[in-house]
């Protein structure tokens, strides 16, 4: 087991009350894991990480000078942006592809995983919102999503999701729409299934 820490924390004293957090922004795997028995193309497709999202949050910490979370391991591995009970927390197929390394792992490697890699980089996060000087701190998840999935189009650009924020995700919306995006909200994901 490598000593690097499963996330990396930018600009850890921005001053923005915006903190960033990237659960997908990584498609590396540990060496011990052998890739799950990937080749790195496949892990490198949309599969193994949200391609772009990592370079979205780095623009947003230096524009906002916000902190922000990012993860350094693939969700292949185990997925930051599920709950622990969930079932696709270690995926056995992502979009047509069979990810070896997730089979069969026993109920301790699932443990291990969860203790090594998922609880670390959710309690960066809670200690970062913990040294916010804001009581109230705005946490902002970036996700990126492949223009099509198991072969349904997704034709717009933007996804903004929210569960009880409706008035400032529509106000983000419409900047964005106004720049000339193609918005949705609530898509291709809704925030209603759980953030």
């Amino acid at each position: 087991m490598t000593a690097i820490p499963p996330y990396e924390i930018l600009n850890p004293q921005g001053s923005c009350p915006l903190v960033l957090t990237c659960e997908h922004a990584s498609w590396v795997i540990p060496q011990e894991y052998r890739n799950l028995g990937l080749s790195e193309t496949e892990l490198r497709r949309h599969i193994g990480w949200d391609i772009g999202a990592r370079v979205v949050v780095t623009s947003l910490v230096r524009a906002f000078d916000a902190p922000a979370v990012c993860t350094r391991y693939s969700r292949l591995l185990i997925d930051c942006n599920r709950d622990l009970h969930e079932h696709d927390l270690i995926v056995l197929e992502s979009d047509g592809s069979r990810i070896p390394g997730n089979r069969s792992i026993s109920e301790r490697e699932r443990h291990h995983r969860i203790e090594q890699f998922y609880l670390p980089y959710h309690n960066a996060i809670d200690q970062l919102l913990a040294s916010r000087k804001t009581s109230s701190p705005l946490v902002c998840s970036i996700h990126s999503f492949t223009p099509v999935l198991r072969n349904t189009r997704r034709d717009f650009d933007v996804g903004v999701l929210f569960d009880r924020y409706e008035d400032l995700a529509r106000e983000i919306g419409q900047r964005l729409a106004g720049k000339g995006y193609r918005v949705r909200y609530n898509e291709p994901y809704s925030g209603y299934d759980g953030l």
